[in-house]
């Protein structure tokens, strides 16, 4: 994953009413912490943000940021946004580096037709997305499934996967993520899974 630059000043002051001169200055307030690092109030450029979480990556974005001068790899913890217009009107910024895991849904996209779709049957897409274990620099922006070898009655596991070293599914490997069936009267599998807006969260220590 390729890192991006973020641009971020270090504020003093904090409560609403310092909030709402820095959102009138066409900034917002932010805070910046983790692991070895003193918690750290900052003020950063919402359209910067957006344009930065626009990528295919999204909330899974990895941004580089200076903070008193030292230079730090984050990813978003939590943004607050505006319920009408859906801008940012906070942020925090979480400090993380690739000798710890985070957990992240990763999108789940398919490519081909199956071979049990051409023969009357229904592609199932179990999972939108999946939960994800592994370090920054491995996240993928999505898991991408070939289906078109599926006949009616086949299924692809996350065991089937086939993801990189060192990336982990947090579901037992025999967990069905797509499959191929002659009906539609299915009952998918956790429907609707893991939607909105999800935030990374650094791995517990195993």
């Amino acid at each position: 994953m390729e890192t991006q630059t973020l641009e971020v000043e270090v504020r003093e002051l904090s409560g609403k009413g310092p909030a709402r001169q820095l959102r009138a200055q066409g900034m917002i307030p932010g805070v910046f912490y983790g692991p070895g690092v003193d918690t750290t109030k900052l003020s950063l450029s919402p359209k910067e943000l957006v344009k930065g979480l626009s990528t295919p990556y999204r909330l899974n974005a990895v941004f580089e940021v200076s903070v008193g001068g030292v230079a730090h790899q984050v990813m978003v913890k939590d943004v607050a946004v505006h319920p009408v217009s859906r801008q940012p009107l906070h942020v925090d910024l979480y400090r993380v580096d690739d000798t710890r895991r985070v957990d992240v849904r990763v999108p789940v996209t398919t490519h081909g037709r199956p071979v049990g779709v051409v023969r009357g049957g229904t592609l199932h897409v179990v999972f939108r997305d999946l939960p994800i274990r592994c370090v920054p620099s491995k996240i993928p922006s999505i898991i991408d499934i070939d289906v078109s070898h599926l006949d009616i009655g086949d299924a692809v596991a996350v065991a089937d996967l086939g993801l990189d070293d060192g990336i982990e599914v947090q579901f037992k490997p025999d967990r069905r993520v797509v499959l191929c069936t002659e009906s539609r009267a299915i009952e998918e599998e956790e429907e609707g899974e893991g939607e909105g807006e999800a935030v990374a969260t650094e791995a517990p220590e195993s």
